[in-house]
C-alpha cells in the first residue's frame, strides 16, 4: 500500500465507522499512554529507589519491555529491535 499521505483519506478512514471508530482510536490511545508512562514509572523509581543496577530487576524489565512491545504490536516491536543499535549508527554526525 504505497499511498502518498492525505489527511482527507486519514480522515475518511478514522471515521468512515462513525462513533465506533473514534472509540476505537481513542481505547487505542488509553492504551498505549497506560502502557507507556506504567513503564516509565516503574523504571523511575527503581533510579529513586537505587535499584536500577539490580541485575535481577534488569532481567525483570527487560521482560517485562519485551512483552509489552508484543502487546503494543508490530510497530513497537520494531522500535523495540531498533533501540539496542549503537548510538553511532542512530547520530547525524556518525
Amino acid at each position: 500500500m504505497n499511498q502518498p499521505y492525505s489527511p482527507a483519506l486519514l480522515e475518511e478512514r478514522v471515521f468512515q465507522d462513525g462513533p465506533s471508530s473514534v472509540l476505537s482510536l481513542l481505547s487505542r490511545v488509553v492504551q498505549l499512554s497506560t502502557e507507556l508512562v506504567s513503564f516509565a514509572f516503574k523504571l523511575y523509581f527503581d533510579r529513586l529507589s537505587g535499584v536500577e543496577d539490580d541485575q535481577d530487576l534488569v532481567k525483570q524489565r527487560a521482560t517485562e519491555l519485551r512483552d509489552m512491545l508484543t502487546r503494543l504490536g508490530p510497530t513497537f516491536i520494531k522500535a523495540g529491535q531498533v533501540r539496542p543499535l549503537p548510538s553511532t549508527l542512530l547520530s547525524k554526525g556518525g
